[in-house]
């Protein structure tokens, strides 16, 4: 019968559906955010990427770094540009140097050196100093600890209770309803897409020969059923209190499905 024939692959798309589960409400989250701590970290890890010495390098738009040599206990003979403030330019020129990263800034220690004040009306003015922290950060709501959370990297819980003092947070509520669901949505589809697909390929009548014209309606069926997971998936972002729209997909699968099978019976 069909439901012999179909129930391995509906056994196999609930083992599927609950690893599924595994990873978008568990794993998925803790990846993003670990992803993003990743980049964050290659982006402000500036003494293994970016200052090289005998180079000079270019941190943002504010900052020109010379180094003139890179030993175990640090930076040797640094110079720096600092263009953060357009009507006083800044430049600082020390014997060592040495970075200092951590989940709020990253930052270099300057030790015995000098920085000389560029003013626009062309006057020039130096400060000496036996040691000198400077901020490198381009933009302080790049600091790690003090970033919002996109909801991709949220837990269930952060997302069923975000925090309604934060104005970020407060205007993303819609956004933190449709990942929830989502979550929950996504692995349906595994069981409503690879059900219709099976039952779409019983519906077409046998032949000995493959036919081209069946493997284009899979493939086109296929792309259909991923393009209306995205259009829904968007519309639940966009417009209020239509995160159950990410159940779309699911549904309309399972509405097509006893359509088909009734062709299958007839064929």
């Amino acid at each position: 019968t069909l439901m012999d024939i179909l129930r391995p692959v509906i056994l196999f798309s609930i083992i599927l559906c609950i690893l599924s589960y595994y990873f978008t409400l568990y794993l998925a989250p803790h990846s993003n955010s670990d992803f993003k701590r990743l980049f964050y970290t290659l982006k402000n890890d500036y003494s293994t990427t970016l200052l090289q010495e005998g180079a000079f390098n270019t941190i943002g738009k504010n900052f020109t770094i010379f180094v003139k040599e890179r030993k175990a206990d640090g930076l040797h003979n640094v110079f720096i540009h600092d263009t953060r403030n357009d009507k006083q330019t800044s430049t600082l020129i020390a014997k060592k140097g040495k970075i200092i990263s951590d989940d709020f800034a990253t930052k270099i220690l300057l030790e015995n050196g000098s920085q000389q004040f560029q003013y626009k009306d062309k006057k020039l003015s130096v400060l000496y100093f036996d040691k000198y922290l400077l901020d490198i950060n381009q933009n302080d709501d790049e600091n790690w600890a003090v970033r919002w959370k996109s909801p991709s990297e949220r837990t269930l819980n952060e997302l069923r209770d975000p925090n309604l003092k934060s104005l970020d947070d407060q205007n993303n509520l819609q956004a933190f309803k449709a990942e929830l669901t989502l979550r929950y949505s996504m692995p349906l589809n595994i069981i409503g897409f690879s059900s219709l697909i099976a039952v779409l390929l019983l519906s077409f009548s046998y032949k000995r020969v493959e036919s081209l014209n069946r493997t284009i309606v899979v493939f086109i069926s296929i792309i259909v059923l991923q393009i209306i997971s995205i259009i829904f998936s968007n519309f639940s972002i966009k417009f209020e209190n239509m995160q159950l729209f990410n159940f779309t997909p699911t549904i309309l699968c399972f509405f097509l499905i006893p359509l088909l099978l009734n062709k299958s019976k007839k064929i």
